[in-house]
Parts: C-alpha cells; sequence; structure tokens
C-alpha cells in the first residue's frame, strides 16, 4: 500500500527523489513510467518554478521517445507545464504538444492534439481572434464526419466558440 501521503511533505519528497534517483536512468519503460509517477507527484508538493523545472526534466526525459506510453507522459508534463507559464510560453508548449502529436494515428493523440489546438484558442481570443478561429476549425475540421463526436469534447466548445467569435 502507499503509505507515502501520510508523511510529511520533506518525508514524502525525499521518497519521491529516491524513486526518481533510482528509475531516471532506466531504459525499462514501465521503470520509467514509476520516475514521472514520482515527478509529477514530487510536483504536487511544490510551487512555482521548482514545479516548472521538474515538468522541464520530464520533458526532456521523453522528448525523442517512440514509445506511446512515454509520449503521453510527456504531453502530460507539457499541458500541466502550460498551466504555469505565460501565455507566450503557453502557446509554444501547445504548439510542441500538436507537433509531436499530429501524426500519430492513435485516438489517445488526436484527442491530446484536440485539446492543444483548444487550449491555444483560448489563449489566442483575446488577442488574435482570427488565430483563435482558425485552431477552433481545425478541431472541427477534425470531428465533424466522425459518428462519435462525443470523442472529442473539445468539439462542441469549438464550435460555439468559434460561433461566438464570428459575431
Amino acid at each position: 500500500k502507499n503509505k507515502i501521503p501520510l508523511l510529511d511533505r520533506d518525508e514524502a519528497i525525499y521518497i519521491y527523489d529516491e524513486i526518481i534517483d533510482k528509475f531516471k536512468d532506466s531504459s525499462d519503460i514501465e521503470l520509467l513510467k514509476k520516475f514521472s509517477l514520482a515527478q509529477n507527484a514530487k510536483a504536487y508538493l511544490l510551487e512555482g518554478n521548482e514545479k516548472i523545472e521538474i515538468y522541464d526534466e520530464i520533458i526532456d526525459k521523453f522528448k525523442d521517445s517512440k514509445n506511446r506510453e512515454l509520449l503521453k507522459e510527456l504531453t502530460n508534463a507539457e499541458f500541466s507545464k502550460a498551466s504555469l507559464v505565460s501565455n507566450r510560453e503557453a502557446l509554444e508548449v501547445y504548439d510542441e504538444i500538436i507537433d509531436k502529436c499530429e501524426n500519430h494515428n492513435d485516438t489517445l493523440f488526436e484527442q491530446q492534439v484536440a485539446d492543444a489546438l483548444f487550449y491555444k484558442s483560448y489563449l489566442l481570443m483575446s488577442e488574435d481572434k482570427e488565430e483563435s478561429m482558425e485552431m477552433l476549425d481545425k478541431i472541427i475540421d477534425k470531428y465533424k464526419d466522425k459518428k462519435d463526436k462525443g470523442s472529442s469534447k473539445n468539439f462542441e466548445y469549438a464550435v460555439i466558440n468559434n460561433i461566438e467569435l464570428s459575431l
């Protein structure tokens, strides 16, 4: 059982650091996922730039990976980082997610791209409505012919926001 939540913050960070150090140089996918899990748990206990540094470590570790599970860890770290940085930096992070995931024929990565496009469009709404609408159009185009439009939670929001921006 996981007893770490019963520990105080410093003890928990110490244990997460032990796990991180133990698995950071591994090439085993399961151990690298544990590395990422420990990094994310540690980030939860920290604030500000310390969180960003942890997400950057995960991103740097997995940026060249071709493994689906590690790419998921990478994009999760990128989304977490984007929520903590300036809008300009977040736009760059969303572009990285889109570039990394858009060529994967996998519903997981389709959703990651749709999320990145949606969040990017949201950040652009106040400064560049036209580009924001372009992001929303990409989501709409991707899902308009799919039978299960519910597979992208952003489809409905994209349609609504695009209508509102065009008014």
